[in-house]
This record gives C-alpha cells, sequence and structure tokens, in this order.
C-alpha cells in the first residue's frame, strides 16, 4: 500500500510510501520557516503521548506574527491527511516558490523506480499552477 501525487495537469506521477509525504512535507517546512521546520521535523520521534505536545509548538509558532493569513493554505498543506486529499493551484505555487532553488537528492518513490524525484516533485508542481490544476493524493 502506498500514496501518488498526481494532478490531471501533468504526466508526473510520484508514487512512494507513505514516508514520501513526511520527506515532501519535512523539507518544505525548512524552507518555509527554520523555526517551523525544525519543530516539523521532529515528528518521528515522538510518541502517541507526546504528539499533542508536538502539534501544540508547531501551533504556537505558525500563530507567530511572522505568518501571514495567506499562509493558511500552507498550514493546511503541512497537517493534511496522508490518506488522501488535494491543494489547489495557488497553494502549489506557493509551495514551488519555497522551493524552487533546493537541490536534493531525496529518494520519494519506490527504490526500484527513483530517479530524479525531487525534482519531479517540483516540476510536478510547476504544471499544477501553470494548467490551474490541483495536486492531488491517495
Amino acid at each position: 500500500m502506498g500514496l501518488t501525487f498526481r494532478s490531471n495537469g501533468s504526466k508526473i506521477e510520484l508514487s512512494g510510501g507513505y514516508g514520501m509525504f513526511i520527506k515532501i512535507r519535512t523539507r518544505i517546512a525548512r524552507a518555509w520557516d527554520k523555526e517551523f521546520g525544525e519543530q516539523y521535523s521532529k515528528l518521528l520521534l515522538f510518541d502517541k503521548m507526546l504528539q499533542e505536545e508536538w502539534y501544540q509548538k508547531c501551533w504556537d509558532i505558525l500563530g507567530s506574527d511572522r505568518f501571514k493569513n495567506e499562509d493558511k493554505s500552507l498550514a493546511d498543506f503541512m497537517f493534511a491527511t496522508d490518506c488522501g486529499g488535494r491543494i489547489n493551484y495557488k497553494t502549489c505555487k506557493k509551495i514551488f516558490d519555497l522551493i524552487k532553488d533546493t537541490k536534493d537528492d531525496v529518494v520519494l518513490r519506490y527504490t526500484d523506480v527513483s530517479n530524479n524525484d525531487w525534482e519531479d516533485f517540483k516540476q510536478l508542481l510547476k504544471d499544477c499552477y501553470s494548467q490551474r490544476s490541483n495536486l492531488i493524493w491517495h
């Protein structure tokens, strides 16, 4: 069982395990804000009892004056379910703008078909906003 990112506006699909989503979102969090990125990257370190504390700290950071109302769609993406969801092309553009200059050789897809995954993810975002289509995961 896995997860696939796709869009009607792109030929690119990213299919991998559920760890793919946390890798993507952690990199986005770090590009978005240093403090939030550091806190977000600790997600997998906490057991169930400490997750509520982790969420509260994340939301405390996002409540800071440096975040604007237009950042709400980014926050929604960061905490969206990994079982299935979507973001619109405007949010894809925001994410693309955050990560467009980042280089990463992270493996996102299943290892046997992994090649240029981070660049493919960025291109998928670019395709979404240029075609005004949603990024969908399921």
